[in-house]
């Protein structure tokens, strides 16, 4: 009678450990094709081979016109380094977390009725080559932008299906405020994910670091240094930082990195949940695994004088096999079950978690009950074969 009790408790255990199972491992493999989805989306540029890194000038040393000279300089210096493909300057990188933002006008329209914001970006002319970014529409600033009156501005697809949905945006004018000169635009960019990969892309405009003085707020002492390379990263910027101490060695340099890391830097925020997520849902399979196999073969141990009698009187041991696989298959379906309406209750609290996934996934769900079904059965398998190992003389004088 005791045995049975326990036998029967350590079956409820069991059952319960599945369930938890079912539970966080469907929350794991949600986060996993969330990020796998993450992974797979489009930026807008190519991260490969760029070396990125920070230059701030000190203001007491630098006018906005001798910081111009001197990335100009640096600028011509790099490029003219082995490997080097691209250079350019950025106020900002993408997916950095520091982003910059301004109004506009759209010529021919009501600017009190009509309020336009974006994204915006002060460049060297090179910054699209250098950054990966592809030409939609138009074309990218050249070097004689850069030595003319501000004239030109670059959008994104964004903004140009936003502000001119019915119409080609090249040629359209816009300014930043009522004493700013028209800028009309020259090209249109592809998007690029500048908020993360699984932020929707805002309407943007690039503007050229010359036409600073023109309605751009923002200070061109401090940018960032873009160098599209085909030799290894870290002889590119021990090269970038020679040609700096040139031109002034007790200029500062950080925020070193490869673009890829900047991107990789940008999913931590899924990777790490994911990861964890993944490590209990392990863990509880695993104990899962455990107390199958731990209580079948108790069952398998308590039952030996029956299996010995079941055998004598002619069962087969495909019987004896299917019996107690069987009683696990009981224990994944009952767990499996109450998990699975456990999982479907708490998965809708991921909601925000997820990208491009929904929370009642069927082909997620089917994955995880497969792989909790495999598990159990397998956990299983060994003692449900040594039951079929039994001598039944052996068994029958059992007690």
């Amino acid at each position: 009678m005791g045995s049975r009790y326990q036998t029967r408790a350590r079956s409820l255990l069991v059952m319960t450990e599945i369930g938890f199972s079912l539970v966080l491992l469907a929350g794991a493999g949600l986060m996993i094709g969330s990020l796998i989805k993450l992974l797979h989306v489009s930026l807008g540029f190519k991260p490969q081979n760029v070396v990125t890194m920070r230059l701030s000038l000190p203001e007491a040393r630098y006018s906005l016109r001798q910081a111009e000279s001197l990335f100009r300089q640096l600028q011509d210096r790099v490029r003219s380094l082995p490997g080097v493909q691209a250079v350019a300057i950025a106020n900002q990188l993408p997916m950095s977390d520091v982003t910059a933002n301004a109004s506009f006008d759209v010529e021919g329209r009501n600017a009190n009725a009509d309020i336009n914001v974006a994204d915006t970006q002060i460049i060297s002319p090179d910054y699209f080559r250098a950054m990966g970014i592809s030409l939609f529409r138009g074309r990218f600033f050249t070097d004689n932008d850069a030595n003319l009156p501000p004239a030109s501005v670059v959008v994104n697809q964004t903004l140009a299906q936003k502000v001119w949905p019915d119409a080609d945006p090249i040629g359209k004018r816009i300014r930043l405020r009522p004493d700013a000169p028209w800028l009309s635009v020259c090209g249109v960019a592809t998007d690029v994910k500048n908020h993360g990969s699984n932020v929707a892309t805002k309407p943007e405009m690039y503007f050229l670091h010359t036409d600073q003085p023109f309605g751009i707020w923002a200070d061109l002492r401090s940018v960032t240094l873009v160098v599209r390379t085909a030799v290894e990263p870290q002889q590119t910027v021990r090269a970038v930082r020679g040609q700096l101490r040139d031109l002034d060695p007790e200029l500062p340099v950080f925020r070193i990195a490869t673009l890829e890391q900047v991107v990789s830097s940008s999913a931590s925020q899924m990777r790490f949940p994911t990861i964890a997520l993944s490590i209990f849902a392990g863990i509880a399979l695993l104990l899962s695994a455990i107390g199958v196999y731990g209580v079948l073969a108790y069952t398998v141990a308590q039952s030996l004088h029956d299996i010995g009698v079941r055998l004598a009187l002619g069962a087969g041991r495909g019987q004896i096999l299917r019996s107690f696989l069987g009683q696990g298959a009981r224990w994944a379906a009952i767990g499996g079950f109450q998990g699975l309406a456990g999982a479907l209750i708490l998965v809708r609290f991921m909601r925000n978690m997820l990208f491009e996934v929904s929370v009642y996934d069927p082909r997620i769900f089917l994955a995880v009950a497969t792989v909790l079904s495999l598990v159990v059965l397998m956990a299983g398998l060994i003692p449900a074969l040594r039951a079929t190992t039994v001598d039944p003389v052996v068994a029958l004088r059992y007690e």
